[in-house]
């Protein structure tokens, strides 16, 4: 019932939970962020779903939102490219589990013609797991990235046409996932179209780095799925 975000998560949770359970060389340490790409702007998902009243009596999480700072920002440049700024919550505990599914809970939605609860963001959600081998003391660190991207929609059919498209509201909000996932696409097109019909391209990353448009950072933050560099789900 949690849907395939919080089972995902769920799912790798108990994995790392039992591999520390089992002892070995290996030890291994968990975090989980979420950010929404939006007319807004970036938005920590974990500090917008929050209640502040608990902040006093959890020390661990004030001075995690204390590092949080501004708020998200892309490192275009980084290899993979990576969003910073946001709250990495240590996931050690299942109540930790909650305060993500909480945080996946406030997704910006609204009611349209044709969707009582359509999205109005791209929603991604971060785990990290960094794992420590005792006897060398390196660490090893991973990144399972989940990406649930907002539907197109046809503005007036969503809208019933009633609306001012530039005052504002679900419309504006509708035409401008419109235009960001029309970028996604073309920048899928242009790199198999650049790379001889193949999407595995190692100078595509680069080019995706540039990539221009509305919630510009959609397009490199899906880099490595876009050229095959990463493991992707798709539904």
């Amino acid at each position: 019932d949690y849907g395939i975000f919080p089972r995902g998560l769920w799912a790798i949770y108990e994995r790392v939970m039992a591999m520390n359970g089992g002892g070995g060389g290996t030890s291994y340490f968990l975090t989980a962020s979420c950010v929404e790409l939006s007319m807004m702007g970036n938005l920590d998902m974990l500090v917008k779903s929050h209640d502040e009243r608990n902040a006093e009596r959890d020390k661990s999480w004030a001075e995690s939102r204390a590092s949080a700072g501004s708020g998200p920002q892309l490192d275009k440049f980084s290899t993979p490219p990576r969003m910073y700024g946001m709250v990495e919550l240590p996931m050690e505990t299942p109540d930790d589990l909650l305060r993500i599914f909480a945080a996946i809970a406030s997704r910006n939605t609204a009611g349209t013609l044709m969707n009582d609860s359509s999205s109005r963001s791209h929603c991604i959600c971060w785990l990290t797991l960094f794992a420590h081998d005792k006897a060398s003391d390196a660490v090893r660190r991973s990144r399972f990235q989940f990406v649930d991207l907002a539907g197109s929609e046809r503005v007036k059919e969503a809208s019933g046409g009633s609306e001012n498209l530039w005052a504002g509201g679900t419309a504006t909000e509708g035409l401008m996932t419109n235009w960001s996932l029309m970028m996604l696409s073309k920048a899928a097109r242009d790199i198999v179209a650049s790379n001889g019909g193949k999407a595995k391209s190692k100078g595509g990353k680069q080019k995706l780095a540039h990539t221009a448009g509305y919630i510009g950072d959609l397009v490199p933050l899906l880099a490595d799925s876009l050229t095959g560099d990463a493991l992707t789900a798709l539904f």
